[in-house]
């Protein structure tokens, strides 16, 4: 039973986030190119990305979410943001190792999309009711 340890990220919440990020970059990017559009997919990948990493840490640790990993899980996703969106050779080389893993992505550098890291604490409050105290 191992959903029992990614509840919060299957929880519909984190999964509109994944899917509206999905429509935004496939989609509505293509259809309207404006500041909005740009700005959403950072928003919506800085409150689901962290969950994710705290699953996949959690899938493989077989242990429930604690507020140790939900914050190593912000603050990884963070340093990953910070790079890519104000070091050009940060940004190539993340870029490049998606490509090659079959992901391709280009990621704007605009410093002004920094503002997404205010994401932080939606994501954490919204998790805590899914952190076991032990």
């Amino acid at each position: 039973m191992f959903f029992k340890y990614v509840r919060f990220f299957i929880h519909p919440i984190p999964l509109m986030a994944v899917i509206l990020m999905a429509i935004n970059d496939h989609y509505l990017k293509f259809l309207f190119h404006n500041w909005f559009t740009g700005k959403l997919s950072d928003f919506l990948g800085l409150f689901y990305f962290p969950l994710f990493l705290s699953a996949v840490i959690c899938l493989f640790k077989y242990k429930k979410l604690t507020s140790k990993i939900l914050i190593t899980s912000i603050i990884i996703t963070d340093i990953l943001f910070i790079g890519i969106k104000t070091n050009h050779s940060f940004n190539k080389f993340i870029s490049i190792i998606l490509f090659e893993i079959g992901v391709p992505s280009l990621f704007a550098l605009d410093s002004s999309d920094l503002l997404a890291l205010s994401m932080n604490s939606i994501t954490f409050i919204w998790a805590q009711k899914f952190i076991e105290n032990n």
